[in-house]
């Protein structure tokens, strides 16, 4: 059963894969800093934001630890997410990553 803690977010639950619980933790400004998932199976996400609220870097330990970083410009668009890039107009519409291109009318 999952549970919620004071401004609505969640703080623990269950998978329903097999006896594993997951533990959420947040910093004081309401972002998800952890998911920790303990029994059958096991892993540690954990997430660093900026000033501003942008997520920096996401981690996660399964059998070994990946990190991975994100960068922004002065505009606070995301420009690289774990080394692939991101391209935005002058309004901040997404144009290309990671091979990936956009239009907007």
């Amino acid at each position: 059963m999952d549970r919620y803690g004071g401004c609505g977010n969640i703080v623990s639950g269950a998978t329903g894969l097999g006896t594993t619980d997951i533990t959420y933790t947040y910093d004081p400004l309401y972002r998800l800093t952890s998911a920790n998932y303990t029994g059958a199976y096991t892993y540690t996400f954990t997430h660093a934001h900026d000033n501003v609220g942008s997520r920096t870097a996401y981690t996660r330990t399964i059998a070994s630890m990946l990190v991975t970083t994100y960068t922004y410009n002065s505009a606070n668009r995301l420009i690289n997410a774990g080394g692939v890039p991101y391209a935005s107009n002058a309004s901040g519409n997404l144009l290309n990553h990671g091979g990936a291109m956009y239009a907007y009318d």
